[in-house]
């Protein structure tokens, strides 16, 4: 099941248990706290362990890849050209960022706010992200790496024509290494 449709489906499920609770009974909210914070470092510490795993494993091999530009900012694409440590770890930190941000949202709209259910709504969700993450189910369960970076995400209703195909691809890279956009040329 693609994760995106786990997600609803998961948030449809959630919004009629919490119409069943009383969100506003301490005990019931206390339960919920503690739910949320232990998904929430359950999730970290799981990150932290691939990040560990990435680290020993050393992998020097470069990646070449274009990282889209912002066009509203108008910032042009770039050629990256990083090893495959240095591209897990960034994402595993984007991830772990990830976390970060949730619990700073969580709590703002929580303590500041005095929203209860999505508190409730979200407790699945930082856990549930680390385990459906590729470098979790590649490090710690041992999915099959085929050495391809970046990650392709999947679409939400099977495969459709996305465009990602042409970023990694030879000519595009090397059209951005002539232009001076960004990297130098390894033979």
């Amino acid at each position: 099941m693609h994760p995106q449709v786990s997600n609803i489906i998961i948030m449809l499920v959630m919004s009629q248990v919490s119409r069943l609770l009383d969100l506003s009974a301490p005990k019931t909210l206390w339960t919920i706290r503690l739910l949320y914070i232990s998904s929430s470092a359950i999730a970290f510490i799981i990150y932290q362990l691939v990040r560990r795993k990435i680290e020993k494993e050393n992998n020097l091999k470069v990646v070449k890849y274009i990282k889209a530009g912002n066009s509203l900012m108008g910032e042009p694409e770039k050629l990256m050209i990083v090893t495959v440590k240095d591209y897990d770890l960034d994402q595993i930190q984007s991830s772990i960022n990830g976390v970060y941000s949730s619990v700073a949202i969580m709590a703002v709209m929580h303590l500041v706010m005095k929203y209860n259910n999505p508190l409730f709504m979200q407790f699945i969700g930082p856990v549930k992200g680390a385990l459906e993450s590729n470098l979790v189910k590649m490090k710690l369960f041992g999915k099959k790496d085929d050495g391809k970076r970046p990650f392709k995400s999947e679409p939400m209703f099977g495969k459709m024509p996305t465009g990602d195909d042409m970023r990694t691809d030879k000519k595009s890279i090397e059209q951005l290494e002539v232009a001076g956009l960004g990297g130098l040329k390894f033979d």
